[in-house]
C-alpha cells in the first residue's frame, strides 16, 4: 500500500523514492528469513547495490569507494585524536573538490550524498570511540554509516552511534517491523500533505502584492517542516525495518 501510494501520487518522484522503497522492501523479505550471523553482511550487500541501482554502476562503485576511504579512516588503529586530525584534513580535500578548486570523479554529484552519510555521524561515532569499552563488528560499524535512506535524503535525522548499536533487535522483531512500516506510511502522508501545500498554499513571489500575500507566503513557507518530518519518519521506518528500535 506504501508502494502504491508513491507510486500513484509520484511522491518524490525526483528523488526516486519509489526505487529506494522497491529495494528496501525486496531486501526485508529476504533479511527477515536470513540467519541472524549473516543479517548484518546481507544489509551491508543491499545498501552496496542500492548505490549501483540508484547511481548508475560506475558512479556507486566511486561512491562506494569514497565512503569506505571515510570508514578506513574512523577506523584506524590511532587515537581519538590523530583520527579526527586525518579526518578534518581528508574532509578539507574533498570541500576543496566540492567547490571545484580541483575535480575528483563524479564529485558535484557524489559529495553531497557522502556529507549526508558521514558528516554528523562521524563526529558521534569518534566521540563515542572515547569510551568504548568493546567494539562492535565491522559490520555494525558499516551499517552505521551505510544507511539506505539517505543514499536519497542527503538531509537526515542525526543517528546516535550507541543508540543504533544498543537497539538492535532490542524488541520483538515483529513489534519492531511494525513499526518500521507504521513510521514509513506516516513519512509518505506528510510528503503527501507537503504536496499539496506545495502546489496549492504557497503563493508566487513574483505576485505577491499585498500584505496578506506576503503572511501567507511566510506561513506556508514556513510549513517545509512538514516535508522534513516526513523525511525523518521515512527514514527511521526503513531503519527500524532491519531491527534497529
Amino acid at each position: 500500500l506504501i508502494s502504491a501510494s508513491v507510486y500513484f501520487l509520484h511522491i518524490e518522484e525526483s528523488l526516486n523514492l519509489l526505487k529506494l522503497l522497491l529495494i528496501a522492501f525486496a531486501a526485508f523479505t529476504v533479511y527477515a528469513f536470513t540467519p541472524v550471523s549473516f543479517r548484518l553482511p546481507f544489509l551491508f550487500g543491499t545498501n552496496a547495490g542500492a548505490m549501483m541501482l540508484l547511481f548508475g554502476p560506475i558512479e556507486g562503485t566511486v561512491l562506494l569507494v569514497y565512503g569506505l576511504i571515510l570508514f578506513a579512516i574512523l577506523n584506524l588503529p590511532f587515537s581519538v585524536r590523530i583520527r579526527t586530525v586525518i579526518l578534518v584534513l581528508f574532509s578539507l580535500t574533498l570541500a576543496l573538490a566540492r567547490l571545484q578548486i580541483f575535480s575528483i570523479p563524479f564529485g558535484n554529484i557524489l559529495l553531497p550524498i557522502l556529507g549526508g552519510l558521514f558528516m554528523f555521524r562521524s563526529i558521534l561515532f569518534l566521540h563515542e570511540q572515547r569510551f568504548i569499552k568493546k567494539q562492535e563488528s565491522i559490520w555494525m560499524r558499516l551499517n552505521y554509516f551505510f544507511l539506505l535512506p539517505n543514499l536519497i535524503f542527503v538531509i537526515f535525522p542525526i543517528v546516535d552511534y550507541k543508540t543504533f548499536i544498543t537497539n538492535y533487535y532490542s524488541k520483538p522483531a515483529s513489534s519492531t517491523y511494525q513499526k518500521g512500516v507504521v513510521l514509513m506510511a506516516k513519512g509518505v502522508f506528510h510528503l503527501f500533505i507537503y504536496r499539496l501545500i506545495y502546489y496549492y498554499l504557497i503563493p508566487n513571489p513574483n505576485e505577491i502584492d499585498s500584505v496578506f500575500g506576503y503572511l501567507q507566503y511566510i506561513i506556508t513557507s514556513y510549513a517545509l517542516i512538514v516535508r522534513l518530518a516526513g523525511i525523518f519518519h521515512f527514514s527511521a521506518g526503513v531503519i527500524s525495518l532491519f531491527g534497529f528500535e
